[in-house]
């Protein structure tokens, strides 16, 4: 395509299955083409009903490189129409005009001729018309269709100007350049009507995806289409600029067999906002890196005439080769599970992090799980979107409901244009949005048995107690049964009841790995005692079962039922079984935990409301409360039936009612309960009331017990929990007069607080570090709050990262177009839909020391709070030391997995994140992973490290010679460093020894590669150390943990090995820049490559040492200390680089696990699961691989909306001023469940004399002083300072003589010439650390010194 040529081409790509589904190819110049068209290369029979076949000629290329074939999007549009027009008749096209944009075949617009639209216009560029005519005219459809030409951008053409707007415009895979966004609306806005509607489809491919051409294992593409996210989050927010508004068409509605999840289909149509031209705002600017002020409104912007669009060459499709169909997408999915999960193709790419939570087979039984969430409230539209992200097969959301403006306090798919609307319906089309695989249906039928009998989870969250008792009769009744679970928030107390039927299974109590250990020995007797290696504390308790494998001697314990253990040990336990009659144990053995299912047997609701059983707790300084709520939630229930309504917030006589309900059914309780006015006051004056936060934290709770009913996965909630939060509210009743709705979405919430505290939240400037999972969340809990929302408030979120695939399964703000696009931006826009009058300032800039000059002293200084949503203990840490310093209170949590933990940190209240740490993790020693793996973990620690010194650090290295190769010899030969010498001679190996030059070549590298790690290194190790060697104490060398290895002989059959050898191969031409051959994409001909190279024979070699002490950090360096080695390797370059081209470099490869198109992670699983076939170690598919290679952190919906939830239940407190006894840092464990709330530790104090501090304090002194005024002054108070520095270093200690010089000089100067600290002209303070002690000598820990000069 030239420069100045129009990219707006060919737009409709096939999978594999779609082009055998849809047709065949006619070869070029059949008879089948008809003759007025330019040659095609091949023509396809394209189903549209039983009776009516399109035929639709393709062209892979054009002279300017643009092609005409009928893409995925196009397909699935097609077939969209015909399921709608002829299969359920839901769309009639009738008397209907339609035009289609980048029309490339016409395929989309051709099908609505064929469906029987009125008039079809077919518009592109001038080039392609000969192409459509032809298209037309094959397919007689002269007199319904035509074709035009039509640039975007540009006034609309004869064809379409002066004439009525189309009913239906038609588009597919036209969004592609954020280049063509503006020009691309313009047009469309052009043709659309008060009652057009236009549906475009668009395929989701990945960063430098294919647009057509290439294929699969092709050369790489230098022309590439970039990532769509830039280009569709564009036109997401130039859309209503543009006078337009879109919806999402359900995936469910798409055609059984055209649909993927990497394809959607938008409904757009004309708003009621008067439009404004694209770009009049200034598109997607990146925030200003700058510290973040109140926003002030920007005036108009004046119209700017929209651009005519020329896309570059970059933008063409490639053409596919003449002689064959173009190659098709490596990923296609457009068949999509079965109703019952089985054989479902799991997006690991979007779900890894869930997977490792859940496992295959949970998500495969939720797959085909539906469920109904009855009562769109706050916590019901909470639970529905993590059910949704979990990725069930279908939910729906039920409720009869209209939308009224106090919902708006905790439902965050609700606006106040939805007043008066269904609330179930008001919130589905977002609720889709979430996960189109997920069918998403909105309904306010009557619950009645038969309705019911087609769901597999029951959840009712707005439902009076008899209804409840209806239902759950009707769930626990059906066979199999329903699981059920009810739950109710009132105020900042809750209820949760659960019934998951007569007999239920759990699979996986807890979801925690198997423990296991290595046998060292076993006693013969009753009872057996075991005993394993030291190198890691057991984690057995007294009870459980275990099983024994690879036990030498005593064999009989390998083939034993599970036994149970006793007497749990660090590194011992004993055995319920008597092994006198057993052979006698001699050598190795593994000893795993094993986990039996577990069945529980539910109670219905009416039962278990008079014998609830033992509740779940939360907060054990609460011990009596759960039986009080229980009787408490039954009597508003009854105070609801009598009066027609809640409680009024601070009625007192409300509140009195209430009690004495309370009061009577205490009474007839089996168990004493004793009554808490006060508390039961609160719950009546707040009942009325729904909170975000509360939302947020059941609908995390009880999003999870779905998963549980689903999936099998983890122990549920059995039956009872009841919580509170009754330290949020203010601490007495307040004035009638607070509690007066004042018509506003936060009306729910001022029901529990009050309008005083409505107003502080308001005005607060919060600091919110990370837009992550915890950070969407946190957001959407802010929006609804009103935090920051008022005219004095501010929320500044700040994230450095951008969006990814993976995140879209639990970043609930974040959609397929997005990737790419920064996750502060996103986000904070996302926050501000959902309440416009949220105030805030998206920045992409990291926490940390190097940006302390955007987040400086002012900045600081102006916050009221700090929220961390951090994946990183390090960043924590810094955040953490800001707060302490400038005193402001910080909000912490974290996930992992099924497991959460927040802590609250109150300025010179509680004790610092930083005061306590969590232990190191344990890593293995460098001699086990190298030489003597016994677990999975160590192969792939290993393989993660051969991967990126293949492949990345040496090919950089190689690199930093070839820029300058006399300096970077110079350095070597100077360095007296081996390690130098050793990286000197890495570069030899990727310069010279390995060099590749074809494709064969690197087949032949990853051959030799096989042949060098599974076979030579352990002929090598086990001709060393041979099976019966024996240590100099004349323990066998081979015992425990050690196992010891075999050889593995390259097979080209085995598919682990082609597959390694397949990976190697294109990795290390990816390196080199060598193209890769059609061939390469089949594992079994690279295989069969590789069985054709010559492989030396090996000889073991006498003398090699190999590293056997666990305490050693790095394997021992061969390279010797002697200048002629290094001479003779730099002179190995010297020849070898001479033949290079001038500005060679080399692409190293920086491995990333979430593409799995890539093959990192399919050599990484080769080379770690060939490393476990050595030493006879249990393998692991690629999603394992992945997860523990990746490093990835297990991470699910649910455990971040209950942190979040309990975070924004602390900032209420926070906002009010609490004392410490109000405050709570919890710890909890979805999977069990189990909470652990208790109050923060305080912040440990110091005094001497009349001074008291605490870590929170600084101690500040005014005016430039000397060094000898600062000791004065500590002289003054008992303290002898005998030392100061600032930073590393050390402005003045008294047993340097020559620092006397200094005690008349100013501390600022010394900062600057001896710290070499710059002191910037707004800075009007510097720290320094000052050592001294007391009277007698005893060194005190001082407050950080603070020294105002200016």
């Amino acid at each position: 395509m030239t420069d100045d040529a129009p990219a707006h081409a060919a737009a409709d790509t096939p999978t594999a299955a779609a082009a055998a589904a849809a047709g065949k190819y006619a070869p070029p110049g059949s008879a089948a083409e008809g003759s007025e068209e330019l040659d095609s290369d091949c023509v396809r029979d394209i189903e549209v009903t039983d009776d009516r076949t399109l035929r639709i000629a393709e062209r892979h290329a054009f002279e300017n490189d643009a092609g005409c074939v009928c893409w995925d999007a196009g397909l699935v549009l097609a077939h969209y129409l015909v399921k709608a027009v002829a299969e359920l008749g839901s769309m009639s096209l009738a008397d209907k005009s339609i035009v289609e944009l980048g029309s490339g075949t016409g395929v989309v617009g051709l099908t609505a001729a064929a469906l029987g639209a009125r008039r079809v216009l077919l518009t592109d560029l001038p080039h392609v018309l000969p192409q459509l005519r032809g298209n037309i005219k094959r397919n007689g459809l002269q007199g319904v269709a035509e074709a035009a030409a039509l640039e975007w951008g540009q006034p609309l053409p004869p064809p379409l100007a002066g004439v009525p707007p189309p009913d239906l415009v038609l588009a597919s895979d036209v969004v592609y350049s954020e280049a063509a966004v503006p020009a691309l609306l313009t047009s469309l806005r052009a043709l659309m009507g008060a009652g057009t509607v236009a549906l475009v489809a668009c395929e989701m491919r990945e960063a430098g995806g294919d647009g057509g051409g290439g294929g699969e294992g092709g050369d790489a593409d230098a022309d590439a289409p970039p990532a769509l996210a830039p280009a569709l989050a564009l036109l997401h927010e130039l859309l209503p600029r543009a006078g337009l508004r879109e919806s999402l068409v359900p995936f469910t509605e798409l055609h059984e067999d055209w649909r993927s999840p990497d394809i959607l289909i938008w409904r757009i149509v004309a708003s009621q906002q008067p439009p404004q031209p694209p770009g009049a705002e200034g598109g997607r600017e990146r925030a200003a890196q700058q510290p973040p002020q109140p926003p002030e409104p920007a005036p108009p912007a004046p119209p700017t005439p929209p651009p005519a669009w020329r896309a570059p060459a970059l933008m063409s499709k490639r053409a596919a080769p003449e002689d064959a169909p173009p190659e098709l997408p490596k990923k296609a999915k457009m068949d999509v599970a079965a109703a019952n999960g089985e054989g479902m193709a799991i997006d690991e790419n979007l779900h890894s992090r869930q997977l490792a939570v859940y496992g295959r087979e949970a998500m495969r039984r939720m797959a085909g799980a539906s469920v109904l969430v009855s009562g769109a409230n706050g916590v019901g539209v909470e639970i529905a979107k993590n059910v949704i992200l979990a990725g069930v097969r279908a939910l729906t959301i039920h409720d009869a409901k209209a939308v009224d403006v106090r919902d708006l306090s905790a439902q965050f798919y609700l606006t106040e244009d939805d007043v008066g609307a269904n609330r179930a319906e008001a919130c589905r089309e977002k609720l889709q949005e979430l996960n189109n695989a997920v069918e998403v249906s909105a309904s306010a039928a009557e619950l009645t048995p038969d309705y019911l009998a087609q769901f597999q989870v029951v959840v009712l969250t707005d439902a009076g107690l008899e209804e409840s008792k209806r239902v759950n009769a009707v769930c626990h009744a059906h066979s199999p049964a329903i699981a059920f679970i009810r739950v109710e928030t009132r105020g900042v107390f809750a209820s949760v009841f659960t019934d998951f039927g007569p007999a239920f299974t759990t699979y996986d109590v807890d979801g925690e790995e198997p423990h296991s250990g290595i046998v060292a020995s076993v006693s013969s007797g009753s009872p057996a005692l075991v005993t394993c290696v030291d190198d890691e504390r057991l984690e057995f308790q007294d009870g459980q079962l275990v099983t024994f494998s690879e036990v030498g001697g005593m064999a009989e314990l390998n083939s034993a039922a599970p036994i149970k253990v006793k007497n749990c040990k660090p590194h011992s336990f004993e055995l319920e079984l008597d092994t006198t009659g057993f052979g006698e144990y001699t050598r190795g053995g593994i000893v795993t935990q094993h986990k039996e299912p577990k069945t529980l047997a539910f109670k219905p609701l009416a039962e278990a409301l008079d014998a609830p059983g033992e509740f779940l707790m939360s907060d054990f300084s609460k011990f009596e409360r759960s039986p009080l709520l229980h009787v408490a939630f039954q009597a508003l229930d009854a105070y609801a039936a009598a009066s027609g309504a809640l409680p009024r917030p601070g009625a007192a006589g409300d509140a009195e009612r209430l009690l004495e309900l309370v009061r009577g059914l205490a009474a007839k309780s089996a168990d004493k309960i004793e009554v808490d006015e006060p508390l039961i006051r609160k719950f009546a004056s707040g009942s009325s009331g729904e909170l975000n936060p509360m939302a947020a934290m059941f609908g995390g709770f009880v999003g999870q017990e779905v998963v549980k009913a689903l999936s099998g996965k983890f122990h549920p909630l059995f039956q009872w929990f009841y919580f509170d939060s009754a330290e949020s509210m203010p601490d007495a009743l307040l004035p009638p007069e607070e509690y007066e709705p004042s018509g506003s979405r936060y009306d729910g919430q001022i029901a529990v607080f009050g309008r005083s505290l409505q107003a502080r939240l308001g005005g607060l400037k919060a600091f919110l570090v990370g837009a992550g999972a915890l950070g969407c969340e946190f957001l959407k809990n802010f929006a609804l709050m009103g935090v920051g929302a008022g005219e004095a408030g501010l929320v500044t979120v700040t994230d450095d990262d951008v969006i990814e695939k993976s995140n879209l399964s639990r970043q609930f703000l974040f959609r397929n177009w997005h990737i790419g696009s920064s996750k502060s931006t996103v986000a904070g826009a996302a926050a501000t839909a959902l309440n416009p009058a949220l105030r805030l300032s998206a920045l992409q800039n990291r926490v940390s020391p190097e940006t302390e000059g955007v987040f400086n002293d002012a900045f600081w200084e102006g916050l009221d709070v700090v929220v961390n949503a951090l994946d990183n203990v390090n960043a924590r840490l810094y955040v953490d030391s800001r707060c302490v310093y400038y005193c402001k209170p910080l909000l912490e949590s974290g996930t992992l997995g099924p497991k959460c933990n927040t802590q609250m940190v109150v300025p010179r209240t509680t004790e610092n994140y930083g005061a306590s740490r969590d232990p190191p993790e344990k890593s293995a020693p460098m001699c086990t992973v190298h030489s003597f793996p016994h677990n999975i973990d160590h192969c792939l620690t290993w393989a993660r490290s051969e991967f990126e010194g293949l492949l990345e650090k040496g090919p950089a290295e190689a690199n930093a010679y070839l820029a300058d190769p006399a300096k970077y010899t110079e350095s070597v030969k100077s360095s007296a460093d081996a390690a130098a010498r050793e990286q000197l001679a890495k570069v030899v190996e990727v310069l010279v020894g390995d060099k590749v030059s074809t494709f064969d070549d690197c087949v032949a590298w990853a051959r030799l590669k096989f042949q060098d790690y599974f076979h030579d290194r352990i002929a090598q190790l086990t001709f060393t150390f041979p099976e019966d060697a024996i240590t100099s104490t004349g323990a066998p060398f081979w015992s425990a943990p050690k196992r010891f290895p075999r050889v593995v002989k390259f097979d080209a059959a085995d598919p682990a090995h082609a597959s390694f050898v397949q990976a190697g191969a294109i990795l290390k031409a990816e390196v080199y820049g060598i193209p890769r051959p059609a061939w390469a994409a089949d594992a079994a001909a690279c295989a069969a490559a590789a069985a054709r190279v010559a492989v030396p024979e090996f000889a073991p070699k006498k003398g090699v040492r190999i590293e056997t002490d666990p305490k050693a950090e790095a394997p021992a360096v061969g390279i010797p200390d002697d200048d002629s080695v290094i001479d003779r390797m730099v002179a190995q370059l010297a020849g070898a680089t001479a033949a290079l081209p001038p500005g060679f470099k080399l692409q190293p490869v920086q491995f990333e696990k979430d593409d799995d198109a890539n093959f990192h992670m399919d050599l990484i699983a080769g080379l770690a699961n060939m490393r476990a076939r050595n030493y006879a170690v249990p393998e692991v598919d690629k999603l394992k691989a992945k997860l523990i290679a990746g490093r990835i952190i297990p991470a699910i919906a649910t455990a971040t909306a209950l942190a979040t939830g309990l975070v924004c239940l602390e900032l209420y407190k926070v906002v009010q001023g609490k004392p410490i006894e109000a405050y709570r840092n919890t710890f909890a464990n979805l999977a069990l469940p189990l909470f652990a709330m208790a109050e923060p530790i305080p912040a440990k104090g110091f005094t001497h004399k009349e001074l008291a501090w605490s870590i929170w304090d600084r101690w500040i002194l005014e005016g430039d002083m000397t060094v000898q005024e600062v000791l004065d002054w500590f002289e003054a108070r008992s303290l002898r300072a005998y030392s100061i520095s600032a930073g590393q270093s050390l402005l003045y200690n008294d047993i340097f003589p020559r620092h006397k010089e200094r005690l008349d000089k100013k501390m600022s100067e010394l900062v600057v010439s001896v710290a070499k600290q710059t002191l910037p002209d707004d800075r009007r303070h510097f720290d320094v650390v000052v050592a001294c002690e007391d009277e007698d000598g005893e060194d005190l820990d001082v407050p950080l010194v603070s020294i105002r000069f200016k």
